[in-house]
């Protein structure tokens, strides 16, 4: 499957449906599974797709988010969202978890847990256990905190045991944990 990075800042997403048309994709076989990438310009875009038949496989889109009304950055977007108090945001925040940039990453979790994301105890769990950035890991544990969701506890236990990990972790491990446990 080939990857297309692109950035929209159309809210209606025009210029995704114009480049699906452009390239012979139908708009239903685009993917949007992330907000990892940096804008290219459209000439690499369409010289990169080249499907085999229509039937081939489907790209997988990732959308770097345009920056929300009196954002001027993709940080301030995504903690503008977790601020919002809407959950509309969390799909969203949730692919932000696999950003490239590990503040986003970090931003990401911050913002899922303010809003008591349920739906991101999966996907926070992932960070902890596998994102090679410290602190996005210790984010992803204060939101497993918030949520005190008892599917955190293994894991939980397992950050406290880590020898490896930052202090700073261990701390935020045994807060989620004892929240966790309390929830019981």
């Amino acid at each position: 499957m080939k990857t297309l990075t692109i950035a929209l800042g159309d809210p209606d997403h025009a210029a995704l449906l114009n480049l699906a048309d452009q390239v012979g994709i139908s708009p239903e076989s685009l993917v949007v599974s992330g907000t990892i990438g940096l804008l290219r310009t459209w000439d690499r875009i369409l010289g990169e797709l080249q499907p085999a038949s229509p039937e081939a496989t489907a790209v997988s889109t990732e959308v770097v988010p345009a920056p929300s009304a009196g954002a001027k950055t993709r940080s301030e977007t995504i903690h503008a969202w977790g601020e919002s108090g809407n959950p509309a945001h969390v799909p969203a925040l949730i692919q932000a978890l696999g950003d490239r940039s590990p503040n986003l990453r970090r931003l990401a979790a911050s913002a899922l847990g303010k809003l008591k994301a349920t739906d991101a105890v999966e996907p926070l769990l992932a960070v902890v256990q596998g994102d090679d950035a410290p602190q996005a890991r210790q984010y992803a544990l204060k939101a497993l905190g918030i949520l005190r969701d008892p599917r955190a506890i293994d894991v939980l236990r397992r950050v406290l045991d880590d020898k490896e990990e930052k202090a700073y972790n261990h701390v935020a491990a045994k807060s989620a944990l004892e929240a966790c446990v309390r929830r019981l």
